[in-house]
């Protein structure tokens, strides 16, 4: 037994009107996941940066002026993606310890999905690098003893 079915003209609107909001959660989903992973890889490259600027502190070594250069070098390596009141770089080191680290952090927000659950979500992306300072390796090395 066959069923005849006449009236075909709407379905394809009703199975687009089901299909495409799902469809278009996906695709600002993978944007805005997109956008924040060329942001961490941003930072990235902005903590690499700072740390070095940091570590290459030659004249009138104090934490202020190496927490400045890092900022400064970390800033400038952003660029456009970021801007300068995003980022948060900080310093751990000083003149005298062996190695320099210094962390970039940036705070992500995700408008689509936060208007779809009602909160604002954001997602903290950090990264740190780590250098040797030459101005204390350039002091231990006159004073070792070996």
């Amino acid at each position: 037994m066959k069923l005849k079915c006449e009236r075909q003209e709407g379905i394809a609107m009703v199975e687009m009107a089901i299909v495409l909001p799902v469809l278009l959660l996906i695709l600002f989903a993978i944007a805005e996941f997109g956008i924040a992973f060329a942001k961490y890889q941003v930072i990235t490259n902005a903590s690499g940066a700072g740390a070095r600027a940091a570590a290459l502190f030659r004249s009138g070594c104090t934490k202020p002026a190496m927490l400045s250069a890092a900022q400064s070098a970390a800033v400038k390596f952003a660029g456009p993606l970021i801007s300068a009141s995003e980022l948060t770089p900080t310093l751990v080191g000083d003149c005298d310890t062996e190695t320099i680290s210094v962390t970039v952090g940036v705070a992500e927000p995700f408008p689509v999905l936060s208007s779809l659950t009602g909160s604002n979500r954001t997602l903290n992306l950090f990264q740190t690098s780590t250098e040797f300072n030459l101005n204390a390796l350039t002091k231990n090395a006159g004073t070792s003893n070996d």
